[in-house]
């Protein structure tokens, strides 16, 4: 597994289900959908971002909360509440200038399952549609929302010789 890993360019991410567990919750006209996202996963993109990787949301969430906390990351939200996954990583693919086979981009919805088999590392969460698990080169060990990143990270650091 370490290969696909080693190519990776660029790291690219669903939200719901995957830096989530998919739930969410409803606090009010003021407020909106929120979601709980855990600290580590937040800790592991900033440290591959550290490396040089660009690490970018590609999903469907419209919140304010998935907005707020992607900004307090310092990430993109360019692709951020996208209705077409596939045009979007076409436009993020050319906008960033890396082709398909040095991205790596991890799901949990039968919506990304397309983008996994696109990918030259795709990456289904351990509780992710049973077809999403199926397109992935790599099924992750951790359910969405339960520090899928950090796992990922680890392997990528290990994959690309880095110290962790």
């Amino acid at each position: 597994m370490k290969e696909p890993f080693a190519k990776v360019e660029l790291f690219a991410f669903d939200i719901d289900g995957t830096l989530t567990d998919g739930t969410t919750t409803w606090l009010g006209d003021d407020v909106g959908w929120v979601q709980n996202y855990s600290v580590r996963d937040g800790e592991a993109l900033l440290r591959i971002q550290a490396q040089g990787v660009p690490v970018i949301p590609l999903s469907r969430n419209k919140t304010k909360c998935a907005r707020v906390r992607m900004e307090r990351l310092g990430l993109p939200t360019d692709w951020l509440g996208v209705s077409d996954k596939t045009s979007a990583l076409a436009d993020l693919s050319k906008r960033r200038d890396v082709s398909y086979d040095r991205l790596l981009y991890v799901g949990d919805g039968i919506e990304d399952a397309p983008i996994l088999r696109a990918v030259g590392c795709g990456v289904a969460v351990a509780d992710a549609h049973s077809k999403t698990r199926e397109a992935a080169d790599y099924v992750a060990q951790a359910k969405g929302g339960a520090r899928v990143i950090e796992e990922l990270a680890d392997l990528l650091f290990a994959a690309k010789g880095w110290p962790l």
